[in-house]
């Protein structure tokens, strides 16, 4: 049926805006220590998306199609990465809740990001909205005792900005390939390792069938690099 948009519901600036705050309530949420399970059941969710659908590229015929599913996997990656470090945060008692920055000096000089949930008195938290990716990589060494910030970088961070890039990307610019790395996969890989082993006590579970990278890209990878991948349970 076809709708007449010259007889439709006209909204105002205002009415919209005041449809979006209410709306908003919906998700609005002050998320402490014990909601780090939540996250962390998610992130895990969104992994096994992504892992289906590296499961299933073998029986997609044509390289565009094979392109965008490669697309959407990098986009789910990147949901759970964010998932996974918010449930890190949460874990170990710091705050995901954006707060109120014009409050923030009342806080006390002694008080810097990441914020420990105990310190933050209960009305300067915004219950809109959560801390963005750049939040929870800055301060990512604290989760890991003994490891220097360099080290983290190497072994933890840099796999994680690695997807952080290709998430935004994917996300804003309707591109549907871009050249890869298989190193880029190898650090990617540490992170989530160290992140589960460490912090969660837990064995990662391959990322890809067979413990292999199904390689649809525009750029071939260095064979030698994808026989160390291959070598390495993925």
């Amino acid at each position: 049926m076809m709708v007449n948009i010259t007889k439709s519901i006209r909204l105002t600036d205002e009415d919209l805006a005041n449809f979006l705050k209410k709306y908003k309530d919906n998700f609005s949420k002050i998320y402490k220590e014990k909601h780090w399970s939540l996250f962390k059941e998610n992130a895990d969710k969104f992994f096994d998306f992504f892992r289906e659908i590296y499961t299933n590229l073998p029986n997609i015929r044509g390289m565009n199609k094979a392109c965008q599913e490669e697309l959407k996997a990098r986009i789910f990656l990147g949901i759970g990465c964010e998932l996974l470090l918010k449930a890190v945060y949460l874990k170990n008692g710091y705050l995901i809740n954006l707060i109120d920055k014009g409050k923030l000096k009342k806080l006390g000089k002694n008080i810097d990001k990441p914020y420990k949930i105990s310190k933050v008195p209960f009305e300067y938290i915004n219950k809109d909205g959560t801390e963005g990716l750049r939040y929870y990589l800055d301060k990512l060494e604290i989760f890991f005792d003994g490891m220097s910030r360099e080290k983290c970088n190497a072994y933890v961070k840099k796999g994680l900005e690695i997807v952080k890039l290709w998430r935004n990307k994917e996300a804003h610019i309707g591109r549907g390939y871009h050249s890869e790395d298989i190193t880029n996969w190898i650090d990617i890989r540490s992170s989530l390792t160290e992140i589960y082993k460490v912090v969660f006590g837990e064995k990662l579970k391959p990322l890809f069938p067979n413990n292999k990278k199904m390689m649809f890209s525009p750029q071939p990878f260095p064979q030698d690099l994808v026989a160390l991948f291959k070598n390495n349970k993925g």
